[in-house]
């Protein structure tokens, strides 16, 4: 199927099997000769187990296949190499800045995505708030924005006004 799709198509992207364990059959696959391998693992979360290389002269991204980790890959990365090949002029997702209503965890390994939700803060501006679920799928769709951590940042602090 995998060399049907690199036959037809622009370009391939898979769901799951990324890690390399004995039952990530893609990983397998694409490890044999012709696979030419730009990255695998970035400092990225969720999401860090990511495959990016090419195969038949085309791009293949390999998602991880929890659905957060999928779905940051693909925004953040699978997303605009898309647009890219489509022939799209803009392919950054939108940026804005915005007030947070809580200091946000130190995490200066890799970038961090945090989902949450905009609230009104104390001076009726528009903040962030993390969203705190029982589970990540729970997280993600109760979520309206991502904040971006980048790497190497000490973290995020609440502004008082």
């Amino acid at each position: 199927m995998l060399d049907n799709a690199l036959e037809e198509f622009e370009f391939v992207l898979t769901n799951g099997g990324a890690w390399k364990s004995e039952r990530d059959l893609v990983v397998h696959i694409l490890d044999e000769p012709g696979w030419e391998k730009v990255f695998h693992r970035i400092k990225m979360g969720p999401g860090k187990v990511v495959w990016f290389g090419f195969s038949q002269g085309k791009p293949v991204f390999l998602l991880p296949g929890g659905p957060p980790s999928n779905h940051m890959t693909f925004l953040q990365l699978a997303f605009s190499a898309v647009k890219t090949i489509a022939g799209w002029r803009e392919v950054d997702l939108p940026l804005i800045i915005m007030q947070l209503a809580e200091t946000l965890k130190e995490q200066i390994d890799w970038t961090q995505f945090i989902h949450g939700r905009l609230i009104k803060s104390e001076n009726g501006q528009l903040a962030f708030t993390s969203t705190r679920q029982k589970s990540r799928l729970q997280m993600m769709a109760a979520s309206d924005p991502i904040v971006k951590q980048p790497d190497g940042w000490s973290g995020y602090r609440r502004v008082k006004k």
